[in-house]
């Protein structure tokens, strides 16, 4: 999903998360107004050490179009930062 989707990155902010952290994504739902995407850690105990980030952006917005406008979704509405919670 990843590669035709969404780009992802996790960000570590500590030492101790110094070591690659390996993932795989999983489209659970799309929604007219969202989209929900599971995260599989390879080895969830080498995340949430720190302040860590999870950044997201669409990889071609102009997939996305609102269903009122007609008009595909800005290049500046399809990047979110969060921070990460366990």
């Amino acid at each position: 999903m990843s590669r035709d989707i969404v780009d992802f990155d996790y960000v570590t902010e500590s030492d101790i998360e110094s070591l690659k952290i390996g993932y795989s994504l999983e489209l659970k739902d799309w929604k007219a107004d969202s989209m929900d995407i599971y995260i599989n850690y390879t080895d969830p105990l080498n995340v949430g050490y720190g302040d860590d980030q999870i950044m997201t952006k669409l990889k071609n917005p102009s997939l996305f179009v609102s269903n009122k406008s007609g008009q595909p979704m800005s290049e500046d509405g399809s990047s979110s930062v969060k921070y990460a919670t366990p």
